[in-house]
């Protein structure tokens, strides 16, 4: 049987005809989070943050997602999921016969680690500068591009003799910066 649901993405509609139940939509958000940050060359697995934001990223890593105008316009769904930012809100329909909605408030990353059922991947929350403080979102799949980019860098520089000015001391800091949190984040887990 279908569980359909429909997910705003920062304005943007799209209707998914199943596995809108919560382990579903985690496993959809996950899917998202890779696409966003996946590398603009597989080849050589450059890595490059995605345009378009959670939007387009959620179109790109589900392919069975399709555009639609507003939650409304299905009222035959079970769930409803509404994403501004990193927050989270969770619409269960109480019944088929009512038009009345369970409300949830979630952050996104305790969302995909409670429900997401369907891998090991994990969201995080990353610091990844020395010089900001401001957490970005990732999945365990996807900062290993980021870890990738930054060793693919490191090795470059070393090669070509620039390992002792600032830029190649601050991508160290930045690289053993990631490394500790995502350790850190995992041995919690465990």
């Amino acid at each position: 049987m279908s569980t359909r649901a429909t997910y705003n993405i920062n304005g943007t509609s799209f209707y998914i005809h199943y596995d809108g139940y919560q382990e579903g939509a985690a496993h959809y958000f996950v899917n998202m989070i890779n696409a966003f940050h996946k590398p603009v060359n597989e080849e050589n697995q450059i890595y490059r943050t995605a345009n378009g934001g959670y939007a387009e990223a959620f179109l790109r890593g589900n392919n069975v997602a399709s555009f639609t105008s507003s939650h409304e316009e299905h009222t035959d769904t079970e769930f409803r999921y509404t994403l501004n930012g990193d927050n989270l809100t969770v619409c269960i329909r109480k019944s088929w016969d009512s038009d009345q909605w369970k409300v949830e408030k979630w952050d996104l990353a305790e969302f995909i680690n409670k429900y997401n059922t369907w891998s090991d991947d994990r969201a995080i929350n990353l610091q990844l500068s020395s010089y900001s403080e401001k957490k970005t979102l990732h999945t365990t799949n996807s900062i290993q591009y980021v870890i990738e980019d930054k060793k693919r860098t490191k090795k470059l520089w070393e090669s070509k003799g620039h390992d002792t000015g600032s830029n190649y001391k601050n991508l160290l800091k930045e690289l053993n910066l990631i490394l500790k949190q995502v350790t850190d984040i995992l041995r919690k887990a465990a």
